[in-house]
Formats: structure tokens, sequence, C-alpha cells
């Protein structure tokens, strides 16, 4: 019997909004959705709103949604969740913490 220890994480999104068909809270209640299926516990979320870029990459691409998660979870939870979200068109960067 192995016993899981868990972490606090400040996981940081920034989503791209362009050409979201549904409102952007559907997506942070999938992203909610996922870390409680990654075994996270206590999700506390802090929606940043919309932010300009201070580095354009695109000039179609210069503003971004950011969302802040807070969570516990297991100490593979960085890498479980940029795998899962790895190809998500939506999700433009994570950022994961351990705090």
């Amino acid at each position: 019997m192995s016993v899981v220890t868990k972490r606090n994480y400040k996981a940081t999104f920034i989503i791209d909004t362009r050409g979201l068909e549904n409102p952007v809270e559907d997506l942070i209640d999938e992203l909610k959705t996922l870390v409680e299926s990654l075994d996270g516990e206590g999700v506390a979320s802090d929606d940043l709103g919309t932010r300009n870029f201070s580095y354009i990459k695109k000039k179609a691409f210069t503003q971004g949604h950011y969302l802040q998660l807070v969570v516990s979870a297991p100490s593979t939870f960085e890498k479980s969740i940029q795998d899962k979200l790895r190809l998500d068109k939506r999700i433009h960067r994570i950022l994961v913490q351990s705090v």
C-alpha cells in the first residue's frame, strides 16, 4: 500500500479566446473538472480576465484570458495536466508552480 503525498500547486492558464463558441466560463468549468479527475482537491479559482501581452509573437493574437487555479494534488499533477492539455488549441500556455 503506497501513500500518495499531495502538494499545493498554483496553475496559471492563458486561454486563447479567439474562435471560442462557448463562454470562457464553460472552459473554466472544464479545467476544474480536469483537475479533479487528476485527484486534485480544493480547487480555488481566480479569473484574472483578459490581459494584453507584453511581448507579441503574432499580430492576430495580442491578448489572452488569464486563469489561476490553486489545488492540492499528487506530485505527478504538473506533468499530467500538461500532457492532457498539450494538444488543446484553446489553452495557449500553462504554468504550474509548487507553492
